[in-house]
């Protein structure tokens, strides 16, 4: 590589811009999506929760002869078209679709006895284009899901107020959430702005990064920063804040001088003719 290139491709990784957000890549996001599609994933707690997998059907002896109708590929189709599904809202919407709900005709009850009973439901599903019923052990062990989960889809559709409707998703709904307000988001802007910035005789002409003094570090400019607003008796953003918006509203590096860099960028831009060529077969 010559030295020519090799000023062109520092330039270049200059001019690039910091990090900035992925939340695919967040681990958090992937550890759902892992759930979701009923892969195998690893909990919050470090607790490896292993993959679904569908489960043995029911025996011969019951009375709706549901191997009989649904064989063990169909079984696998469908058990794999519930987890592609990737969404619980989706899967409690295909819950809801095979489950039917039987109209019990109203019985007179004892004075003082509360009507407890259950409603009555049967499941379906799929086969050859036809509809098959099946019971409840071949459809939980077919789609490799618990008893509470089809629980929460039939209470749901039993309930008057739900009109039948599948359970809406509310996890992640509730206002509990820790956020940082819009006054201290902007506190932190301000003080990455008041930082005094280098000048880099060098590369200011060729990049739109900006450059800091590069003994500090993040967790220096955050100190100074909690201690500016602790003395001002306002609450400061957390690290984690400061250091997200540092690196993704911001195109700022801290700056280490590379003497023997600059001397030799100095000479080159300053170099004509054959001392120019000569720099440049020098580091070939």
């Amino acid at each position: 590589m010559n030295l020519l290139t090799w000023i062109k491709i520092q330039n270049h990784l200059r001019k690039q811009k910091k990090r900035i957000r992925n939340p695919a890549a967040w681990r958090k996001n992937q550890r759902a999506q892992l759930k979701n599609s009923g892969q195998e994933y690893i909990s919050r707690t470090g607790k490896i929760i292993p993959a679904k997998e569908i489960k043995p059907p029911c025996s011969n002896k019951c009375k709706h002869k549901c191997s009989e109708h649904i064989s063990e590929e169909q079984r696998y189709d469908i058990f794999k078209m519930y987890w592609d599904l990737s969404s619980l809202q989706r899967r409690r919407d295909f819950l809801n679709s095979i489950i039917t709900v039987l109209q019990l005709a109203q019985r007179r009850l004892k004075t003082g006895v509360e009507k407890n009973r259950k409603p009555n439901t049967y499941y379906s599903l799929m086969s050859n284009g036809k509809s098959f019923r099946v019971c409840k052990l071949f459809l939980l062990n077919t789609l490799g899901i618990s008893e509470r989960t089809l629980r929460t889809v039939i209470e749901a559709k039993t309930n008057n107020e739900s009109k039948g409707v599948a359970p809406i998703d509310k996890r992640g709904c509730h206002k509990n959430h820790s956020k940082t307000s819009s006054e201290v988001q902007e506190s932190v802007r301000i003080h990455i702005n008041s930082i005094s910035r280098i000048e880099s005789h060098y590369l200011r002409a060729n990049t739109t990064r900006e450059y800091i003094d590069g003994g500090l570090t993040i967790a220096d400019l955050h100190r100074d920063y909690k201690r500016l607003r602790e003395s001002e008796n306002k609450e400061a953003a957390t690290y984690d804040s400061y250091f997200r918006i540092f690196n993704t509203e911001f195109n700022i590096s801290f700056f280490v001088p590379k003497k023997d860099q600059c001397d030799v960028c100095e000479q080159y831009k300053n170099a004509i003719g054959e001392e120019k060529e000569k720099l440049e077969a020098d580091y070939t």
